[in-house]
């Protein structure tokens, strides 16, 4: 193998070559079922707890980490997936129901508010820093998607993909978005109109973004309300 080909050295790469060796062992499997199957994830934030305030310092020297550990979960999902492309398709389907079923989506969503929560008030504060590195990160983020080679047998780009397993989500939560946001000053609402002053605010600046985003999802909407209004007129 040729040096260019080489992987870094590192501990991922030394822990690779050891689990290697270790898959090879019968008892070492049993064993990994064994932990797997008593994993308890209700307590994760437990250990979390004891991260940060049994030791603050070691703690943040971990932070200090964290983009590197995010990277490595991002690539062995990017080899996942890229593996994932040689099972049959009914198999796997089968079997990303099964671990779509499993997660904690509700806790999910709850990272995902409170985060944004806290990046609101940091924002707030004045922390255009953090803004800019998003802003960033976010165009970076659908570089990676409308870049990505399809699938091994497919002719889908995964842009197309990702819309499209995104908009059955949406239609899902539709009804509860749109009965919570015709609340007056329930959250949703207050998001909404949140959501609508932020496209006010940054229309001038970025007139690509009006013509070539808002533009055609405030004509689809327009589309639907007419015919609602018309199926109204016609009972």
């Amino acid at each position: 193998m040729e040096e260019a080909s080489m992987p870094r050295r590192g501990p991922i790469e030394g822990t690779s070559r050891i689990l290697r060796e270790l898959l090879r062992t019968p008892r070492f499997k049993k064993t990994v079922s064994i932990l797997l199957s008593e994993i308890d994830p209700e307590n994760a934030g437990l250990l979390v707890k004891t991260l940060v305030w049994e030791d603050p310092e070691f703690f943040l020297s971990l932070m200090g980490a964290a983009p590197d550990f995010v990277n490595a979960l991002i690539n062995v999902f990017l080899e996942l997936s890229r593996q994932f492309s040689s099972f049959p398709t009914g198999l796997l389907a089968s079997y990303l129901s099964m671990i779509i079923d499993r997660l904690d989506a509700k806790s999910l969503g709850k990272v995902i508010g409170e985060t944004l929560g806290l990046l609101g008030e940091v924002r707030d504060s004045g922390g255009q820093e953090l803004v800019d590195s998003l802003a960033s990160l976010l165009r970076r983020f659908a570089i990676g998607v409308s870049g990505a080679p399809p699938g091994a047998g497919s002719s889908v780009v995964p842009a197309d993909a990702f819309v499209s397993a995104l908009l059955p989500a949406i239609g899902s939560a539709a009804a509860l978005l749109g009965k919570e946001a015709s609340r007056e000053g329930s959250e949703t609402n207050l998001a909404v109109r949140k959501m609508a002053d932020g496209i006010k605010e940054i229309a001038g600046e970025n007139p690509d973004f009006m013509q070539a985003v808002v533009a055609p999802l405030v004509e689809a909407g327009r589309a639907v309300l007419a015919g609602t209004e018309a199926a109204g007129e016609g009972s």
